[in-house]
Formats: C-alpha cells, sequence, structure tokens
C-alpha cells in the first residue's frame, strides 16, 4: 500500500504544481518589494512569469510521460531534461511577454526594447528552474516506482511465505488425520468417551491450522493451547507412552511468535522420540520471557536423527528446515535456534528477541 504522500499520482502532482509556482511568484514579488520597493510593474513581471512557467511545465510532464522514461538510462534522461528545459525557457520567454501586452504595449514587450541580449539572459535566467522542476519531477517518479517495487516484492514475499506455510500444512495433515482417524474408528467399539474426545480434540486442531492462516503473529497461548489440542490427540493414541510436561511462565503467554511455528517441532519430538526413546515417550515445553527475550525450549527423550530419506523418499527433518527458514526471513538477526542432544534428550532451542 503507498504512503498517504504518494497515494494518488494525480493529486500529488497538482498539489506540487499549483503550491510550488504559486510560492515562487509569491516569492520573487515579496523579495523586489523589500529589496526594491513595491511596484506594480514588478507585480505583472512576475504574475505573467509564473503562470506561463506553470503552463509550460504541463506540458512538460506530458512530454517527459512519452519519453518512456522507465527504461531509459540515465544519461538519456539527463539529456533530454535539459532539452527541453532549454526549449521550455524559450517558450516561457515568447509567452510571458505576450501576457505582458495589455499592461505594457507590444512595444515594451514584443518589439523595441526587447533586445536579443535581454532574451538570452531571460532563457538562460529561466533555464535553472525549469532543470529543477524537471529534477523534482524525475525523482518523485522514481521515487514512487521504487515505493510499488518494494510494495510488490513484499507482496509476493508475503504470498510464498504463506504458499510455504500451506505446504507444511498439507504435508502435516494427511499423515496426523490417517492416524487419528484410525484411531477414533478403533475406540468406537471400545470407548465411546474417549473417541468423543479424540474428535473434539483433533476438531480444535483443525481449527487452529485453519485460522492461524490469516495472521503472520500470534500470541504464544494460541500456539501453547494448539499443541495442548496436539499432545491430547496423540495421548489418546499413544495412551500411557507418552507424557508431556508444560513449564511456561506467566510473563510468555501473550508474546507475539510467528503462527503454526511450534507444531513442526512438536511433531519431530514425537514422531523421532518414538523411534528412539525408552517408553513412555517424554516431552517438556519450556517458554520463558525476561528482558524483552522469550525463550522457547521443546525437548524429548531420545536421540537426535540424522537427516535421510523416510519410506515415502521425502527428506526427513524438514520441519525443522521450515522453521529455521521462517525466522531467518521474518526476524533476521532477532533469533537463535539449535537443535541439540544433551544426555538422552534432544532439545529444540529457540531464542527471539523483540
Amino acid at each position: 500500500m503507498k504512503t498517504a504522500l504518494f497515494k494518488s499520482d494525480t493529486s500529488l502532482f497538482w498539489l506540487l504544481q499549483i503550491t510550488g509556482w504559486f510560492l515562487y511568484g509569491a516569492m520573487h514579488i515579496l523579495n523586489t518589494s523589500i529589496s526594491q520597493g513595491w511596484a506594480s510593474y514588478q507585480v505583472v513581471r512576475f504574475t505573467t512569469s509564473s503562470f506561463s512557467a506553470f503552463l509550460v511545465t504541463l506540458v512538460l510532464r506530458q512530454l517527459y510521460k512519452k519519453s518512456n522514461y522507465q527504461t531509459r538510462p540515465f544519461l538519456f534522461i539527463a539529456f533530454i531534461a535539459l532539452f527541453y528545459s532549454f526549449l521550455a525557457s524559450n517558450v516561457l520567454v515568447w509567452m510571458a511577454n505576450f501576457l505582458r501586452i495589455p499592461f505594457w504595449g507590444p512595444e515594451e514587450t514584443l518589439l523595441g526594447n526587447f533586445t536579443v541580449r535581454v532574451y538570452i539572459q531571460k532563457v538562460f535566467w529561466w533555464l535553472a528552474p525549469f532543470i529543477g522542476w524537471s529534477a523534482l519531477y524525475f525523482g518523485i517518479k522514481f521515487l514512487q516506482n521504487w515505493q510499488l517495487q518494494k510494495e510488490r516484492t513484499e507482496k509476493a514475499h508475503a504470498l510464498a511465505q504463506t504458499a510455504k506455510l500451506q505446504m507444511l500444512r498439507y504435508r502435516i495433515n494427511p499423515h496426523f488425520l490417517f492416524n487419528s482417524l484410525n484411531s477414533i474408528r478403533a475406540l468406537i467399539g471400545e470407548n465411546r468417551k474417549s473417541a468423543k474426545d479424540l474428535v473434539t480434540e483433533l476438531s480444535e486442531v483443525l481449527r487452529y491450522s485453519l485460522l492461524s492462516k490469516n495472521y503472520l503473529d500470534v500470541p504464544l497461548k494460541n500456539e501453547i493451547e494448539a499443541l495442548q489440542h496436539y499432545f491430547a490427540v496423540e495421548k489418546i493414541r499413544y495412551e500411557d507412552k507418552l507424557e508431556v510436561t508444560y513449564e511456561v511462565g506467566q510473563d510468555a503467554w501473550d508474546y507475539p511468535v510467528l503462527s503454526f511455528l511450534l507444531h513442526p517441532l512438536a511433531e519431530n519430538a514425537i514422531r523421532y522420540g518414538m523411534q528412539t526413546s525408552e517408553m513412555p515417550l517424554r516431552i517438556w515445553i519450556k517458554a520463558k520471557a525476561e528482558n524483552g527475550e522469550l525463550g522457547l525450549d521443546i525437548s524429548n527423550s531420545g536421540a537426535w536423527v540424522e537427516p535421510s530419506l523416510d519410506q515415502e523418499g521425502l527428506q526427513v527433518g524438514k520441519g525443522l528446515d521450515y522453521v529455521r527458514q521462517r525466522l531467518q526471513e521474518n526476524l533476521p538477526d532477532r533469533f537463535s535456534f539449535q537443535v541439540r542432544e544433551e544426555e538422552g534428550v534432544v532439545h529444540a532451542r529457540m531464542r527471539i528477541r523483540s
């Protein structure tokens, strides 16, 4: 979205065009009145000159628009600005003198006192204001184009991030749903209450997955609550083989984090912990905020599994790479993220600075 200053190209142009040339004429009239005393001919002189410059620069604007300057090199732009400014100076001298005929007559404007020397002096006197106007015109145009390009890049980046996040959801949900639905099917005949609880927890996980895609940042409590529903589903599935402990400081609950950031870490803890840990698999979710920094630690008993290809030919550990990439792209220089095994426990540790 454009800033307020550059919200409308047309309104900005007319604001600067009218205000600029009005102030140009008014300042010259005021300056000569202070230095030389009030004189009506000076008012006529600078009023007609400013009005002529106003009209001439309207023509310059159209010429610059047709010059296709966006694709031209800088030297070409400088050349056409200098060339058109010189032509504009010539046109203005004749136009201003023509407008002064009703006040001074043809002898003082187009004939008699209007000598070649005076004409050349006036042309070169007006060259600088037109060059300045041209520089301001192109400067604003290039700034607007830069802003537009930046907005497009940011929008494309946001769309890419959304697409990546959606792809991760699609990768996670089929496996998770398949296992959960199998568990529901098995529980319906054995324990209807557990089956109902599993459906409730599963619906909460899916609801958060759908809603969180609309937000870049969410309070940590939203992510923790989503993990609680996720682990509740897995707890019903694994029963006594899974133990989850939460240690979340009071100051950490409202700390903003990237949405759907912790779910890949939780899935890794379940997936690889079940392969390498003694039962029950123990998972710890720890969060603490102090001195403007949020510390997160998602740990599981078991061993670190080196990246490899799973049975489907997909590389394991993609969730960790995705978490690291999202942090790098959205919080550069404001985070640290490490995964390491210490004394039979795998830690995924994250630090986020405000």
